[in-house]
């Protein structure tokens, strides 16, 4: 991710827009419910492995689905002002990352209750 935010810093222009919130505001409401809904089969498909901490998995999970949402609005996106992509483009990778995680939190503080294994006493 910090390598994506050196390669828009070097690559695009930096400039001043009145109008910078209201346009960053629809980037974000256009990309982010793309990452959420992306977000499902990546977790399908990341839990059928070796889920080791749901924490992580849900992170990676969010991450993958957020950058499907910010290559969405690159190519949609008209807009090639450096700091409208590294706040409205990669923000809808950090949300998405950011719910991954609250997810996975969720998931892992989820009381579990376990089949009670069956004994010849009962």
């Amino acid at each position: 991710m910090f390598s994506l935010i050196v390669a828009i810093a070097v690559l695009f222009q930096f400039k001043h827009d009145a109008d910078f919130w209201p346009r960053a505001r629809v980037c974000l409401r256009a990309g982010t419910p793309i990452g959420f809904l992306s977000g499902v089969p990546f977790w399908l498909v990341l839990r059928r492995g070796a889920v080791l901490s749901p924490i992580m998995t849900g992170a990676a999970a969010g991450l993958l689905s957020g950058l499907l949402g910010t290559s969405v609005l690159e190519i949609h996106c008209p807009n090639l002002d450096a700091w409208h992509i590294l706040v409205s483009h990669l923000g809808v990778a950090v949300l998405c990352s950011m719910g991954g995680i609250t997810l996975g939190w969720g998931v892992e503080r989820w009381p579990r209750n376990p089949k009670r294994p069956i004994t010849g006493s009962d």
